[in-house]
């Protein structure tokens, strides 16, 4: 099976590089605030839902890259608990 390799825009910063947790943290709170100003015209609000969630998906495969590699790392050292 074919694996999705193409990279949502939402999820690079200028130079083409994918944004960091923190970044892409701030981006999405930037996006909630926007959303409940309730000053966005509906296709803007479709446009930053879409790219909120974009931005979410990156952050929860960061997390879940971040937490293989704390458990690799840890893996030699015991259990951690």
């Amino acid at each position: 099976m074919e694996e999705n390799t193409k990279i949502n825009p939402a999820v690079l910063d200028e130079n083409g590089k994918k944004k960091s947790f923190e970044r892409s943290v701030s981006e999405i709170e930037t996006i909630v605030e926007k959303l409940n100003s309730g000053s966005v015209q509906l296709d803007e609000m479709i446009a930053l839902y879409e790219k909120g969630v974009a931005l979410s998906d990156h952050c929860m495969a960061l997390l879940a890259e971040y937490d293989g590699r704390i458990e690799k790392a840890s893996a030699g050292n015991g259990s951690v608990e």
